[in-house]
Order: structure tokens, then sequence, then C-alpha cells
């Protein structure tokens, strides 16, 4: 009896060339996935640095300059306009006074270095920002009008600028940023009845 295997092996190699041909396919379904999931963090980011540039600015308005510019107003008006009302000792003692006040004000916002920190926050708000349009740009582009560039090399171009944002820019309050990163994973939570000391030291707890 002859069997005929020649149809089967047909089918077969049909078969692994159609699943080679998915492979592509699957890898740059997988680098839209990873540019959309950086893309909504650089949204976000975009948005928490935003927030903290105004918060710094109206607290390094609202707390030190205007104030060290009323306090200096008021210090020249009591040198010059308080002689006809108060003794000389008493006005030198005021403008001492205000004249440290101002100095106090003017030490603490250079502790603080909020004019530093505002610039920053402008800048990596900025950088999120363009970010994002650049990765929303390329996603909904159609592949003829990508021009040379690959979906790998775009994601490795991304893949840098994202982590000289994230080493460059001011450090997340994690409790106050309003949103969850999507590289977040969850820790697992350690069954210390189960485990022995060594990889309990091990696990880092010790």
């Amino acid at each position: 009896m002859v069997v005929d295997l020649s149809s089967n092996e047909l089918n077969e190699d049909g078969d692994i060339e159609a699943s080679n041909a998915l492979i592509p396919l699957q890898q740059e379904d997988n680098i839209e996935k990873l540019l959309k999931e950086i893309r909504h963090n650089c949204m976000h980011l975009s948005i928490y640095h935003n927030r903290r540039y105004h918060f710094y600015r109206n607290m390094l308005f609202s707390l030190f300059r205007v104030p060290l510019i009323i306090i200096g107003g008021i210090n020249s008006f009591a040198a010059v306009g308080l002689q006809s009302y108060l003794e000389q000792r008493s006005i030198s003692l005021l403008n001492a006074m205000l004249s440290l006040l101002s100095a106090v004000i003017t030490s603490v916002e250079i502790l603080l270095n909020l004019h530093k920190r505002m610039e920053n926050e402008l800048d990596s708000h900025k950088s999120y920002y363009k970010l994002s349009f650049e990765i929303y740009t390329f996603i909904n582009l159609d592949f003829h009008q990508r021009g040379d560039i690959s979906p790998k090399e775009f994601l490795n171009t991304v893949n840098k600028k994202y982590e000289s944002l994230i080493t460059s820019g001011n450090a997340i309050n994690v409790y106050r940023r309003g949103f969850k990163d999507k590289f977040e994973q969850p820790i697992e939570k350690l069954d210390l009845d189960k485990m022995t000391w060594y990889t309990y030291f091990k696990s880092g707890c010790i």
C-alpha cells in the first residue's frame, strides 16, 4: 500500500511559512503596545510637571518675591518718612529688623532653590509633552509614511529619551502624582511563615 504524503507536507510547509510570517506582525504589535505605554506615562508626567511648575511659581511669588518688594518699600519709607514722628534710634532699629527679615526670606528662597526647581519642572513638562507627541505621530502614521525608520529603531530612540528625562528630572512624589505608572509591577507578598532564614535573608528583609 502506497501512501501519498505530498499534500500533507505541502500543508505543513504552508502552515510553517504562515506562522513565520506572523512573527514580525506580532513583534510590531508588541512594540506599538510598549510605545503606547510610554506615551501614557509621558502624558501624565507632562501634566504632573506642569502642575508642579505652577505650584513652585505661585509659591515663589506669593511667599518670597512679593513680600520682599513690600518689605523693601516699607524699609525705604521708614528711613525717610518717619523722621518727624520717631527718634532716629527707633527708625534705625526698625530698618535693621526689616533688613533682617528680608535677609531671612532671601536665604530661605536660596535654600529651597525654588527658581531652579521651577525651571526644571517647566523643561520636564515640555520634554515629556514633545516625546508624547512624537510617539503619537509615529503610531498613527501608515507604514509607508514612516520613512526609513523601523518600529524597533524608533523604540530604541524613545527609550533613550525617556530614560534621560527620568534621570534628569526632579524627583516625583509617588503619593501625589495622581496616576499609575504603566511599568510598575505589583510586588508579591512574602509568606514569612514558609520562608527559611536563608531565603528571608536573600529577599533583602534582613
